[in-house]
């Protein structure tokens, strides 16, 4: 019985962190492959395709924090049936993730976020989401 016990155990702990994970998913947009995340190129068609997604179909989760020439960024996946893509989010009011800011990241890689919400900036011909809100963070 003990063994039947310890394995109930172990099956369950093996289900609940697989779930906590990060779905992979494979890129059919070649626009992805062929150009870094950062070149207007793909910046342009991420936001072609989020304008084509509602924003309560697709599945968000942080990959990191970054801090370059005085702007802090968020580092996220962005993913449903139609696209797999990251991309970096500009951040100018932490009130809501001040504890992500805090840590710079440290311990929220990974995090689903729930709600997430945000606008395009167009800078120098090139789009640039930009945070407003979210619902939840699921660490």
């Amino acid at each position: 019985m003990k063994k039947i016990t310890t394995l109930l155990f172990l099956a369950v702990i093996l289900l609940l962190t697989q779930a906590c994970d990060r779905p992979e998913c494979t890129n059919q947009n070649p626009t992805f492959d062929q150009y870094d995340m950062e070149s207007a190129e793909y910046k342009a068609e991420l936001v072609s395709q989020l304008s084509k997604i509602n924003n309560e179909d697709l599945r968000i989760w942080l990959k990191a924090y970054s801090k370059e020439d005085g702007q802090e960024y968020l580092t996220i996946y962005i993913q449903n049936d139609d696209l797999c893509a990251q991309t970096k989010m500009l951040v100018y009011d932490w009130s809501r993730m001040g504890g992500v800011q805090a840590k710079e990241g440290v311990g929220y890689r990974g995090a689903e976020i729930l709600g997430l919400q945000w606008q395009i900036q167009q800078n120098n011909a090139s789009p640039t989401l930009v945070y407003t809100r979210h619902d939840h963070m699921l660490d």
